[in-house]
């Protein structure tokens, strides 16, 4: 692997990178041989394997991000208006074939599974276009499926697990549901900026590379060793630090703080109401992510703040802008 001078000793450090003669981190071998098949993966929309029916069938298969059939999915064919026409379960091949009555202009298909996130496909003009998905479902990122992720021993499969929140998916996840497993996760997350081998953008529907979003974990878990890794994400963010270092002994004392510094620089003679929610914490209570939302006159904003606990305080290492809502004031509102 080539390194540029500048950054070598800060790579050796980080991921353990190779010397002559020492073995190369077995994660970032694990995340090489998962990408080739990761790829291939997600430009295969067809199955391949249905021939057009004689009557309106919807056929198919469903799988996993790995490829791997998924059985006993519904499968629902229903008209734009959300009336069914069809519906059935996958076998234990993960293949569907559902005859359906009445086919109109406007045909969808809708799979759900236990486990899976709904995926759904609308306004499909041509009865034979329901004929050769391949329907690959995301799965759904709670505590069962993180805590089961953390506690996987072959390196491949956790991979393959962290690609289900970094990868290409049809629903974006809550960053509070995965903050409190990124310590036990952070030796994965750099094996796979290490492997380079997830720099390239994925498909629709979701911008970006597994890369980008690892380094967007990495940059929420606010370890100063990363620090080099997520500085563009950072900046490409337009993320927000503290002029001083603000602390307080609760986190809602370290968040309200936090609002009064942040509102200083605006015009406004009074601070606006401020609304401090903690989202989520780490299991050892080393870390938290709290909500702030800020409402003005006719519009209002939430950032994602980052705390790291040092001994007896709470201290600020990350702001992320998060939305900003605009409303109209209600004079206007009853005046039209």
């Amino acid at each position: 692997m080539r390194y540029q001078t500048a950054g070598a000793v800060f790579l050796l450090l980080a991921f353990g990178s190779p010397v002559r003669g020492e073995p190369e981190n077995p994660k970032a071998l694990a995340a090489r041989a998962v990408a080739e098949r990761y790829y291939a993966g997600l430009s295969k929309t067809r199955d391949g394997k249905s021939d057009r029916p004689a009557q309106p069938t919807a056929m198919g298969l469903v799988v996993d991000l790995r490829g791997r059939p998924v059985d006993y999915a519904r499968v629902v064919v229903e008209c734009g208006a959300g009336e069914i026409h069809g519906e059935g379960r996958t076998g234990a091949d993960g293949r569907f074939e559902i005859p359906y009555s009445n086919p109109e202009e406007k045909m969808g298909l809708t799979v759900t599974a236990p486990g899976f996130t709904r995926w759904a496909v609308v306004a499909v003009y041509e009865p034979h276009e329901l004929v050769d998905y391949r329907v690959r479902l995301d799965r759904e990122i709670g505590r069962h499926f993180l805590k089961a992720l953390v506690a996987e021993p072959d390196p491949e499969s956790r991979i393959w697990g962290l690609l289900e929140i970094l990868g290409s998916r049809q629903f974006s996840y809550d960053i509070a549901e995965v903050f409190p497993f990124l310590g036990a996760l952070r030796a994965d997350l750099l094996a796979i900026l290490e492997s380079r081998a997830f720099t390239r953008p994925d498909d629709e529907p979701r911008p970006g590379s597994p890369d980008e979003q690892a380094r967007e974990l990495l940059a929420f878990w606010a370890d100063p060793r990363d620090e080099p890794l997520v500085r563009d994400w950072k900046r490409a963010r337009s993320v927000v630090l503290p002029a001083s270092e603000l602390s307080g002994e609760d986190l809602f004392g370290a968040c309200t703080a936090w609002a009064a510094e942040s509102c200083k620089s605006r015009t406004d003679t009074n601070p606006p109401p401020a609304f401090c929610d903690v989202k989520a914490t780490d299991a050892e209570g080393t870390r938290a992510l709290v909500n702030l939302s800020v409402r003005y006159a006719y519009w209002g904003s939430e950032e994602h703040l980052v705390f790291v606990r040092e001994g007896k305080s709470w201290k600020l290492r990350l702001v992320v802008q998060g939305r900003i809502s605009h409303w109209r004031p209600v004079e206007a509102e009853e005046g039209r």
